[in-house]
């Protein structure tokens, strides 16, 4: 397993950059895009911090998550990538 790369936790960070941090916390290597895609239309993964049209600045041009929201959704999920159980 590889820790997260360092950064700002506001750092803006898309569906590539989500799926190369969590194959490599997980697996080592980046998890498939249409794996990750897939999740995200099921809604296994957090909604994006920011969409096109948002009316927010910088503009962004796709879905995009900030780095502490990856960060913590791959910290509450398992070393297989996995949702941790809640007890």
């Amino acid at each position: 397993m590889i820790p997260p790369p360092e950064g700002h936790p506001e750092d803006l960070l898309d569906i590539d950059d989500y799926r190369t941090i969590w194959g490599n916390a997980t697996r080592g290597m980046p998890v498939e895009r249409v794996t990750l895609s897939k999740y995200m239309s099921l809604g296994r993964l957090p909604d994006p911090d920011r969409v096109p049209d948002d009316g927010l600045e910088p503009e962004v041009l796709k879905p995009m998550w900030l780095r502490k929201t990856v960060n913590k959704s791959i910290a509450n999920r398992n070393p297989t990538g996995r949702p941790r159980k809640k007890t």
